[in-house]
């Protein structure tokens, strides 16, 4: 289960959207509807970095990880190896949880601190993003509880 989510891919897929991102606050400061449309991508383009991450790898990492908990059969196992697919389970969490700390860094110091010195109005809009890739998460952790109760 631990090769489902990696903290390489998760720091690549960040280390690319921040170039992007530097490529495209090069415009920023663009008056009027073009940098309102620049905003406007870099907005996406962290949107587009969350989409990816999570609707791509996490979500795909935590699905697979769920298959094969249901199919796990501790019966089969001898007694040193009963609580392995949890004890993996939980490593896998961890790692979903790095994934998202690094997000949260990314977002804080790449997305909120330089643009909110010439976008202060906008920095609540940030906050919205935020908090609906918080509540993203939520919903599919959320999924993953319904799921085992219906087991």
């Amino acid at each position: 289960m631990q090769l489902l989510l990696s903290l390489d891919v998760a720091l690549q897929l960040i280390q690319a959207d921040r170039d992007c991102l530097k490529r495209v606050q090069t415009f920023i400061r663009y008056p009027g509807t073009y940098g309102r449309k620049v905003r406007d991508a870099i907005e996406e383009v962290f949107i587009v970095l969350l989409q990816v991450l999570g609707e791509k790898h996490v979500v795909p990492a935590f699905k697979s990880a769920i298959k094969q908990m249901e199919s796990y059969k501790p019966e089969e196992h001898g007694e040193a190896d009963e609580v392995a697919p949890l004890v993996q389970f939980f490593e896998l969490v961890h790692i979903g949880d790095t994934i998202q700390q690094m997000v949260d860094v990314y977002f804080e110091k790449e997305m909120v601190s330089p643009i909110s010195i010439s976008l202060r109005n906008r920095h609540t809009h940030f906050q919205v993003v935020r908090v609906g890739y918080l509540h993203r998460q939520e919903r599919f952790l959320e999924h993953g509880r319904s799921r085992k109760e219906k087991v």
